[in-house]
């Protein structure tokens, strides 16, 4: 018990324990870290996220086979689906902003890591947090809803 009061008071005294941030956004704390009784000086507790309401653009990354690449190029549209559980359903739409020259390989096969900037409307931001999970559906082609039936009879 003694040494507690000692360690309190110490760092009422220190100004070397105050946490200063260099801009304002959602505060990220890096659990693993703030388990520990002591803290080395210059470890990273924590981290700050830049306030999504003044970020226009977010970026998404997902992963695309290797088999499944050669359809995908820049700039083409995709939508992105939140499947997470407290929001409401939403689909936003996007473009892909790059693609890279080589695949990264996992126990799974290879992989291409794809990403896209989000086209947000005001209101969407609402509904937007960190952290959310969701689902890409890239648009490879369209085609109206005559030609949909008529292939589809036809090849029937």
């Amino acid at each position: 018990m003694e040494q507690t009061k000692i360690q309190h008071a110490a760092t009422e005294t220190s100004g070397k324990n105050t946490i200063i941030a260099t801009e304002s956004g959602t505060v990220n704390l890096l659990i693993n870290k703030t388990k520990l009784t002591s803290i080395p000086q210059g470890t990273n507790i924590a981290q700050i996220y830049p306030n999504l309401k003044k970020t226009p653009d977010l970026k998404v990354s997902f992963y695309i086979s290797a088999n499944e690449i050669s359809e995908i190029v820049e700039n083409q549209s995709i939508r992105y689906h939140l499947t997470e559980k407290n929001s409401k359903h939403m689909v936003i739409p996007g473009n892909i902003t790059s693609i890279p020259a080589n695949p990264i390989t996992t126990k799974d096969g290879n992989f291409y890591q794809v990403s896209a900037i989000l086209n947000l409307r005001p209101k969407d931001y609402q509904n937007i947090h960190y952290g959310q999970t969701g689902t890409v559906s890239i648009i490879t082609g369209k085609s109206t809803w005559i030609s949909h039936i008529k292939n589809t009879l036809i090849h029937q």
